[in-house]
């Protein structure tokens, strides 16, 4: 048994997510290499992929989405892609990965409902990081 998919299915189970994936990058697509969950409900499986162009993974690699978007269909990254409007993406949570042979990956968990309680804490999280980080 791969050490991945019990990661997968607790990091599943504990952000309360529809469904948590790993993806790959290679050869300019995003390939979805586990998953756990229900990523059926996404257009997603094992093996699936699509131009990396149009994924959220790029969007997290290149800088222009946080690693938590609470409201995907309010983001103005996120709210024109084919994969949020088919599969009625909600909230968002990824953590970028670089492997030691320098391949990127993307974990990442899925929502089909928004969580507006997420942008609060998320707000709030900030600013006590802020607070933490100022000279006094």
């Amino acid at each position: 048994m791969d050490l991945i998919t019990p990661a997968l299915e607790l990091a599943h189970a504990e952000t309360k997510m529809d469904a948590a994936v790993l993806g790959e990058v290679c050869d300019g697509r995003e390939v979805v290499r586990f998953a756990a969950g229900d990523p059926r409900s996404f257009g997603l499986a094992p093996s699936a992929s699509m131009p990396i162009q149009d994924t959220y993974c790029h969007r997290l690699l290149t800088g222009r989405i946080s690693n938590f978007v609470p409201d995907a269909r309010g983001d103005e990254q996120l709210r024109d892609l084919k994969i949020t409007r088919t599969a009625r993406v909600g909230a968002y949570l990824g953590v970028p990965l670089t492997g030691l042979d320098a391949r990127s990956t993307c974990s990442a968990a899925w929502r089909t409902s928004s969580n507006p309680n997420w942008a609060t804490a998320t707000r709030s999280s900030s600013a006590a990081s802020e607070r933490r980080s100022s000279p006094r």
